[in-house]
């Protein structure tokens, strides 16, 4: 193909064409044009096939440290509940003046010991920290979404 294009310019500069060789360098500037067009619109369709996927991953990832934060939510609330429950008991057998029973002793000691300890715990979403290093949170499409994530770890 490039052989039969450079026989025609050959011909065209023999002959004394200039009009029809300018001519016909403007149609091959054009095809050079289209083609680059081609790819540049291919390469595009591409990114934005392999941002969708990626975009996926995070999306899964996101609900897996989701629901890991809610489990340690849970398991935080459990033990804070079990702690109140303590917290009340030991407060009836200090307004009643005494603990007779081990029973009534260990709840006294696990309210002690646990008042100090229950804290609120902040998510760790390590893939929206991920996210946010590589410049990908704009790979979260919904706008609402990714400002509710971002207070949530952020300004939690």
């Amino acid at each position: 193909m490039i052989k039969f294009f450079r026989k025609i310019r050959q011909s065209m500069i023999k002959d004394n064409k200039a009009s029809k060789y300018l001519i016909y360098a403007v149609g091959e500037i054009i095809l050079v044009v289209i083609g680059i067009l081609i790819a540049l619109s291919i390469n595009n369709w591409n990114q934005t096939r392999l941002d969708k996927l990626r975009s996926i991953d995070y999306h899964e990832r996101l609900m897996e440290d989701i629901n890991f934060s809610i489990s340690q939510s849970n398991n935080v609330n459990d033990v804070g509940q079990a702690t109140l429950e303590a917290i009340v008991k030991s407060i009836a057998l200090l307004e009643k003046g005494n603990i007779e029973t081990e029973e009534e002793r260990a709840v006294f000691q696990h309210a002690l010991v646990w008042y100090s300890r229950i804290n609120y715990q902040i998510p760790n979403i390590s893939t929206l920290d991920e996210m946010e290093s590589s410049g990908d949170l704009g790979l979260i499409y919904n706008a609402q979404l990714r400002n509710d994530l971002v207070n949530l770890v952020y300004h939690s």
